[in-house]
């Protein structure tokens, strides 16, 4: 794709439009290679399959040429979810791009509350060379573009594997956290992302009704703020009036929706939030606030309370985890403890095995700060 095997970062990932075509720029008048799109709908290693699609080609100036993947979607049949990545084959060796897609959420009539599933494009992937204090140097030159509003993430597996940590400067080669974070040491394999924004999770107001329908968000202290889409102005904005589409979404926060009709939501297939992440996720939990938090769930279904992480963060018989209906009504089906070994509500009845959507969010109540790690539900492994 045009990229330089010794920095850390690579070209503009190939992605979807909003129309369903997919697009990307690679280096005119390479031969001998064979170039096919692989479709998903599971992500699982054994499952992608080359799609019959032709490609139209065009110049795109300073060595470069265009490819475009008309109607990829209709293609492939996806209606609530799909997936694809580039590969490119030379005689018998061959490698695949990162996969990208989009996800639909099924959004009824009322209020529920919910997860992204997936995240922005992977900018840098690397591993850090030096420290010093909160500034990382790290073993491969980068773009010089702004990492405004991204954050790192640990890839090395262990006990802190899916932390983050939000960027507040870099040069070509380093980067300054937000705080003195210890659990990137001299080593370690991290990956840079953007965060989502208000903007980039539901952009041009994702058929929202006009200021009336309604995002609730959750800030760092726990504190709630509404936003609602104002066409004239073409911004989300707060009741004051306030832009507020650069308000950050971090991985695993939940969002709370009012909807005045039942809708299918998408997310991703403008492109911009399109990349499963594996591994887990790190949340922090704010003492005595609301947490709504749930895991990275991009392929539908169902998983049972058993499998979503939240007892990680939840000291026995003491922390609580209020699960809410998702068909409008957003009332709780009940106030869970966790015992040490299940999920029991207050006359005891066992919760563990409760089907809770896949991307729904619920409320995690603590009573002193806490981080907790979301488990990786897919059958997919970063590169």
């Amino acid at each position: 794709l045009g990229g330089d095997p010794s920095r850390g970062d690579s070209p503009p990932a190939p992605r979807m439009r909003a129309d369903g075509a997919i697009r990307f720029s690679r280096p005119a008048g390479l031969t001998g290679l064979t170039w096919s799109l692989e479709t998903s709908a599971t992500l699982r290693s054994d499952s992608w399959s080359p799609l019959a699609l032709d490609p139209v080609i065009t110049p795109a100036g300073s060595g470069l040429e265009n490819v475009v993947y008309p109607d990829a979607r209709a293609a492939a049949g996806f209606t609530q979810r799909g997936f694809y990545r580039i590969r490119v084959a030379l005689g018998p060796v061959s490698a695949a791009s990162v996969p990208f897609g989009f996800q639909t959420i099924p959004v009824p009539r009322g209020n529920s509350a919910w997860t992204a599933g997936l995240t922005g494009e992977p900018l840098f992937t690397g591993v850090v060379s030096a420290r010093n204090g909160r500034t990382l140097t790290l073993n491969a030159a980068f773009s010089p573009n702004t990492l405004t509003g991204c954050y790192a993430e640990l890839l090395t597996e262990g006990a802190n594997r899916g932390w983050i940590a939000d960027i507040l400067a870099h040069t070509t080669d380093t980067i300054t956290l937000a705080a003195d974070e210890a659990v990137f040491p001299v080593g370690s394999r991290i990956r840079i992302r953007p965060h989502a924004t208000l903007a980039t999770l539901f952009p041009n107001g994702a058929g929202f009704a006009p200021l009336s329908d309604s995002v609730t968000l959750h800030d760092a202290a726990g504190t709630k703020k509404l936003h609602y889409w104002n066409p004239s102005a073409a911004r989300w904005i707060d009741v004051l009036g306030n832009n507020t589409g650069s308000t950050v979404i971090r991985p695993g926060a939940g969002f709370l929706l009012q909807s005045g009709a039942a809708r299918i939501l998408e997310i991703g297939g403008d492109g911009l939030l399109s990349w499963p992440k594996a591994g887990p996720t790190r949340v922090t939990l704010v003492a005595s606030k609301n947490n709504w938090t749930g895991p990275l769930t991009p392929l539908g279904g169902t998983m049972p309370l058993s499998v979503t992480g939240f007892s990680g963060a939840m000291r026995p018989l003491n922390d609580s985890l209020s699960l809410y209906r998702s068909d409008g009504l957003l009332g709780r089906l009940a106030t869970c403890l966790w015992t040490g070994t299940k999920y029991v509500s207050g006359d005891g009845t066992d919760f563990s095995a409760t089907p809770l959507p896949a991307g729904s969010a619920h409320n995690l109540n603590t009573g002193v700060p806490a981080v907790l790690f979301l488990p990786n539900a897919l059958p997919y492994a970063d590169p």
